[in-house]
């Protein structure tokens, strides 16, 4: 989600609303949400493209996360209309665990119901964003739509994926992975990005080996990071973004280099 809080202007084109929820077109064609009576509430994503800077900044953790062939245990904090989600399963036909968190209501349960089958639950414009979405995952990663769909359905059934209400000091996920961090900016949702909270988020979530991603570069996150045994890698934000957030935390033995330690 944008840290640029987006307030709508003369320029800003509603492509279809329900509701309390308005959808936008964003510069490279993909759809983005905001909240509000008439959406005048911080848009999900940069305006100058919602599913480029997903895969520049998400993409990038996955990414990783295959090179390194790392347990695939995914953390995605802030669900959304399921761009990270949909992004975990055309990169990933197997996985050991993804948990999504999403504090809305309503965007559980549209996109779950969407992933069950049961489309009579979802309101019509929300259907026809997640198949949009779903159409602009699988003709970049040359993969079949119905195949991207059923992983997601895969992973539900099989209960490798876990849906949440609101991320709190409970932690209900630790040994990850890969953690795609998308809340809401500072200015919307303080508490997850004080650094109280995250030293006590990155002390119980990640696992010995993690990388993690996020829209933001914080001086706060990067210390915290850096006491939190992560390395940050400078990595360009995304359209005019000075930097966005790319780190690693690589404390445990890789067995493809010490074999020995599988036996």
């Amino acid at each position: 989600m944008s840290d640029q809080t987006e307030k709508l202007s003369e320029t800003d084109i509603c492509i279809g609303s329900y509701e309390n929820f308005h959808f936008y077109r964003t510069l490279d064609g993909s759809p983005t949400l905001a909240f509000g009576q008439n959406g005048e509430g911080e848009k999900m994503h940069h305006m100058k493209g919602a599913f480029s800077e997903t895969l520049h900044v998400y993409g990038r953790v996955l990414d990783e996360l295959k090179e390194r062939e790392w347990e695939r245990r995914i953390l995605s904090i802030g669900l959304g209309i399921g761009y990270n989600e949909i992004l975990v399963a055309s990169q990933f036909d197997e996985l050991t665990l993804l948990v999504s968190y999403e504090k809305d209501r309503e965007l559980r349960e549209y996109f779950l119901n969407w992933v069950d089958g049961k489309t009579n639950l979802v309101p019509n414009r929300f259907v026809k964003i997640y198949e949009e979405i779903l159409t602009l995952f699988s003709i970049q990663f040359k993969k079949e739509k119905k195949k991207i769909f059923w992983n997601l359905l895969k992973f539900r059934n099989e209960g490798s994926w876990k849906v949440f209400h609101e991320l709190n000091e409970s932690f209900e996920c630790n040994e990850m992975s890969a953690i795609l961090f998308d809340p809401y900016c500072s200015k919307t949702n303080m508490d997850l990005w004080s650094e109280d909270f995250l030293e006590k988020f990155l002390k119980n979530v990640p696992g010995s080996n993690c990388i993690f991603g996020t829209y933001a570069s914080t001086g706060s996150l990067k210390k915290v990071l850096k006491n939190s045994q992560f390395e940050w890698i400078k990595r360009k934000g995304f359209k005019g973004k000075r930097e966005c957030t790319f780190a690693v935390k690589n404390t445990a033995p890789d067995k493809r280099w010490f074999p020995d330690l599988e036996r």
